[in-house]
């Protein structure tokens, strides 16, 4: 799995959701994820991830993503 399109429809992504998914190299997360879990990207270590929203959404986990590179306010 190298790369992840979330779909418009989904609301959040679980807990450790993608954690250790060494050779993912890009997840695209559209404005309507409204929760992601803690460590849901944890030790992705080729990862990044691409988010339309311009910040950080207010019910996202402080820790839902440790050290990959996020370019915020993406337009694919």
């Amino acid at each position: 799995l190298e790369s992840v399109i979330i779909p418009n429809g989904v609301k959040s992504i679980g807990e450790g959701a993608f954690m250790d998914c060494k050779s993912l190299k890009s997840v695209i997360i559209p404005n309507g994820v409204k929760s992601i879990g803690l460590g849901a990207f944890i030790d992705c270590d080729a990862l990044t991830i691409y988010c339309e929203a311009s910040r950080k959404p207010l019910r996202w986990s402080n820790g839902w993503n440790l050290s990959c590179p996020v370019v915020w306010e993406y337009r694919g």
